[in-house]
């Protein structure tokens, strides 16, 4: 069973994927991770989304899509807390995931 949590969107490193208060929808169980996907993960403290650009034994190499590099550390599989299953940039609909999670306690982040 897939559970999720609603996270906001803050910086540009994944515009225009992402902008600057977008809402994302994030699945904290998800089942395979791939090359393309864009993760949520913590590191020193902080929540960062980025875009899965390479898969290697040691954890995901990950990249902002407005970013020129990848990341300069690898992402361990211990440190990813979800993967972003929707983006929202639309008020209306910001609206309505936030009275959801709100009525349900998924969760904000």
């Amino acid at each position: 069973q897939d559970h999720f949590i609603l996270a906001k969107g803050e910086g540009w490193s994944m515009y225009p994927t992402i902008m600057d208060d977008d809402y994302l929808i994030v699945d904290i169980t998800p089942e395979d991770l791939v090359v393309g996907d864009i993760i949520v993960y913590v590191h020193d403290g902080e929540l960062i989304g980025h875009r899965i650009v390479k898969i290697t034994a040691f954890g995901y190499i990950v990249k902002g899509d407005h970013n020129p590099t990848p990341d300069p550390w690898i992402v361990r599989r211990d440190q990813v807390i979800g993967e972003v299953d929707w983006v929202i940039h639309n008020t209306l609909y910001k609206w309505i995931a936030e009275l959801w999670f709100e009525r349900y306690e998924v969760g904000l982040c």
